[in-house]
């Protein structure tokens, strides 16, 4: 398990820290009613949606559904990890942190492990067992320099070989689990290696230090139908979201060109470093993230976008300009032909011929203006309709507003209309597309949470309200079981979300304990005390009727006898509750 703070320290740390002046850091904060409001800090919007409640401590918004304490704000905002944030908040406040005899920070081990996994790597490639790995980066044109640079490695195809190593180093398995190098069998709860029989790719902070790991295979096989590429999971030293792979081997070309090349693979970057093209870094395994734009912008303003030429390659192009621009880098578009990426480009044609694509590579405005023509289907005011339309979420997503208007002005005059004119349609049509992106988009979070989720997760919203009385009832969660012991507990809000890793969840918690009014919550929990129990109730009786109808003639008359009686117990107290009996 990760580190844990006592709850004594975590309480000072919020008390001492002014929730408001956090957030007001990076968006503007207006007082409604006891609550605060202003523009969301994590996407781009013209009409705030955003709540700060200083009160209990919290945060949530409308449009994007994100939500939580002064802690997942920074987990989100900064790509802290937990025990980062409850650092940066101490410190901040003049907190000292709690001293642990014996034990270095709190992910010390997480970090060691994640150490410990990569020289293991790199060792195995350098060894005999990796020379296939070896020969098939030969074979791609990247030369040992390089994969060195990058520390590359192989996993060896002998699931314990790592395990090995790890007991031969006297450490312990548990902070290699955490951190998804290792994993217990769900057949017999033996120990394995995650990794087995493929290239990995370490992925490092900023500062240089392996916090995750990517791995892929190298030869074709047929019976395989996964992901080229698989990544660790998120954990307490590694937020995928806040991470640009290549950043430790790119910082000094990218400060000293004042420019970086975003890219979506791992062999992009290693595949540009090759030939020389250094200022190259990529998102890891996801999307790009207003996190990894707010990274980029530390080291230089402009940023080149090149990403694969398919129609994945050109969507996540048009996705990644709003966020860029936000950001308040200046943004440039290449877009490669269809059938190649970065990689395959470069060890084609060589580095000075990308190199003069990038060079002459048009700022978003003059690309995402002709790809808009382009691609429209009509033709005269309806193309420029159209065209304006395609425009609308970037044109607002500029940070700087002179900037904007001159964008606006510009726009105005290329399509032949008033600038007046062509504001008024911006607006409409980023309302448009601001409703389209929070049904299609950000909502389809939460709309894709189980409702048995939502219903767990707005009980403990009014537990936290309000308690449980003097005679709480036995846990009925079965998906959130832990948060049921820490909220009976006397758990504030900061703390039940700190528990809670899925961001759709997260976000649901958050929207829940902005809605529940404290005279209401107890009518409210016990609602939903209710209703829980009768599905749990329902949920046994299904299950011990499918045992009955599955009952053979060997079946002892004692075990039919006990299945009924519990049967009529439960249907007696589903009565009790309002429920009816299933059928089945």
């Amino acid at each position: 398990m990760g580190y844990r703070f006592s709850q004594g320290f975590i309480d000072r740390v919020i008390a001492a820290t002014d929730i408001a002046a956090l957030i007001g850091r990076y968006t503007t904060l207006k007082r409604s009613g006891h609550k605060l409001v202003g523009l969301c800090p994590f996407h781009q919007e013209k009409t705030p949606s955003f709540t700060v409640d200083p009160e209990r401590g919290l945060y949530y918004c409308c449009g994007c559904h994100a939500g939580g304490s002064i802690f997942t704000f920074l987990q989100e905002k900064e790509g802290m990890n937990f025990p980062e944030a409850v650092e940066h908040l101490a410190r901040s406040a003049g907190i000292e942190m709690p001293a642990r005899e014996g034990v270095g920070k709190p992910t010390d081990g997480l970090t060691k492990a994640a150490e410990f996994g990569a020289r293991f790597f790199q060792k195995a490639i350098m060894d005999e067992i990796g020379r296939e790995a070896r020969e098939y980066l030969d074979s791609r044109g990247i030369s040992s320099e390089t994969w060195k640079k990058f520390g590359l490695g192989w996993a060896p195809k002998d699931r314990n070989h790592l395990l090995k190593s790890i007991r031969k180093a006297g450490k312990k398995a548990e902070p290699f689990i955490e951190i998804d190098l290792v994993a217990k069998s769900d057949y017999d709860r033996t120990l394995y290696s995650k990794i087995g029989d493929a290239l990995v790719f370490p992925i490092l902070r900023a500062g240089g230090k392996a916090v995750a790991f990517a791995n892929r295979k190298i030869r074709e096989d047929p019976e395989y139908d996964g992901p080229k590429y698989i990544n660790s999971s998120d954990n307490d030293i590694y937020h995928k979201s806040g991470i640009l792979y290549g950043l430790p081997q790119a910082r000094s070309a990218i400060r000293k060109g004042d420019s970086s090349i975003l890219v979506e693979g791992y062999f992009d970057v290693i595949a540009l470093v090759e030939k020389g093209i250094e200022n190259v870094v990529a998102t890891c395994g996801t999307a790009l993230t207003s996190q990894q734009a707010s990274i980029l912008v530390r080291y230089a303003r402009k940023v080149v976008v090149l990403f694969d030429g398919d129609e994945a390659g050109l969507r996540a192009t048009l996705r990644s300009l709003d966020i860029l621009l936000g950001a308040g880098l200046e943004v440039f578009v290449v877009r490669l032909p269809d059938s190649e990426d970065p990689d395959s480009l470069v060890m084609k044609d060589g580095a000075e011929k990308l190199r003069e694509i990038i060079s002459s590579a048009p700022d978003w405005f003059d690309w995402l203006y002709e790809y808009s023509w382009g691609t429209s289907d009509s033709d005269g005011i309806s193309a420029a309709s159209s065209v304006a339309d395609s425009m609308a979420i970037p044109l607002s997503a500029v940070a700087d507003g002179l900037q904007r208007n001159l964008y606006v002005r510009e726009l105005a005059k290329r399509l032949a209309t008033s600038e007046e004119g062509l504001r008024d349609h911006l607006r409409k049509a980023f309302k448009k597309s601001r409703k389209t992106y929070s049904d299609t988009g950000s909502a389809d979070k939460l709309a894709s949470l189980p409702d048995r989720a939502k219903l767990e997760i707005a009980l403990i919203a009014a537990i936290i309200h309000c308690g449980l009385g003097d005679n709480p009832p036995e846990n009925i969660l079965s998906l959130y079981p832990g948060l049921w012991e820490i909220a009976v507990d006397g758990a504030t809000p900061a703390e039940a979300i700190s528990e809670i890793n899925d961001e759709r969840a997260r976000g649901y918690l958050s929207e829940m304990l902005f809605l529940l009014e404290q005279g209401e919550a107890d009518t409210h929990r016990n609602m939903l005390i209710v209703k829980l129990s009768r599905i749990n109730i329902k949920n046994r009786m299904l299950q011990l009727q499918e045992n009955l109808r599955k009952s053979g003639p060997d079946e002892s008359g004692g075990d039919i006898s006990k299945t009924l009686d519990e049967l009529k117990s439960l249907s007696e107290k589903l009565r009790k509750l309002g429920g009816k009996t299933p059928n089945k």
